[in-house]
């Protein structure tokens, strides 16, 4: 957003903490483009929040910088140094201060799991999230797709109910899913109730007719 960038641009903070603040803003605005000189740039801007200053001598463990860095290396798929990063924020202690980042670390560390089928990592992780976050949407969308690959629809669907609530009953992808884990544990009315309301909100979504109102409907004629 142009705007937030003009903000940025002309935010001149005083302290080492608020500089290191806008530092990480500028490079979440550079990953937001997605191409790699910018992600690289961004990367450099969370190393050199982290890199040691003539106050600290120690590494700095600055949570958002450190989840700039999962993503940037994730975007550019230098997955090694990811999951380096990873380690870092394993390892943190939860604080409200840093609540979000944490979030969305631990996030990024359950994505990583589940695309390299380390199930139980996954879930441990998830645990952690809806520990200190129970209305986290996406924490039990990947709750529900765990349970889906493994074919437990009842429990998948289960889920994606929280998903689907914690995210104000809005999003079409969870909606579809939550949907197709109805019909999968043939609660078949369910499935067209929510079909129904994901239409309602996103008429452009024909996918979700197709593929599961019109099969969850013959079945309760049936």
């Amino acid at each position: 957003c142009t705007c937030v960038r003009v903000y940025v641009q002309e935010w001149q903070p005083t302290s080492e903490a608020g500089k290191n603040r806008k530092r990480v803003v500028e490079g979440h605005l550079l990953l937001r483009k997605k191409g790699r000189q910018e992600v690289e740039e961004a990367i450099l801007l969370f190393m050199d929040v982290l890199r040691p200053s003539e106050r600290n001598s120690q590494i700095q463990e600055y949570t958002p910088a450190i989840v700039g860095m999962i993503t940037g290396y994730m975007l550019i798929k230098q997955f090694p140094r990811a999951r380096s990063q990873m380690k870092r924020i394993a390892r943190k202690v939860w604080s409200f201060d840093e609540a979000d980042d944490l979030e969305r670390g631990w996030l990024l560390m359950v994505d990583h799991y589940i695309s390299s089928s380390r199930t139980e990592d996954a879930n441990r992780t998830l645990g952690r999230i809806v520990q200190y976050n129970q209305s986290c949407s996406k924490a039990w969308e990947y709750y529900g797709h765990l349970c889906e690959k493994a074919s437990n629809f009842t429990e998948a669907a289960k889920n994606y109910e929280n998903a689907w609530r914690f995210s104000s009953q809005s999003n079409a992808v969870i909606g579809y899913k939550l949907a197709f884990n109805y019909m999968k544990a043939q609660r078949y009315v369910d499935a067209v109730e929510v079909c129904y309301k994901v239409l309602e909100l996103h008429p452009n979504y024909p996918r979700i007719r197709k593929d599961i109102l019109e099969k969850a409907r013959s079945q309760i004629r049936l």
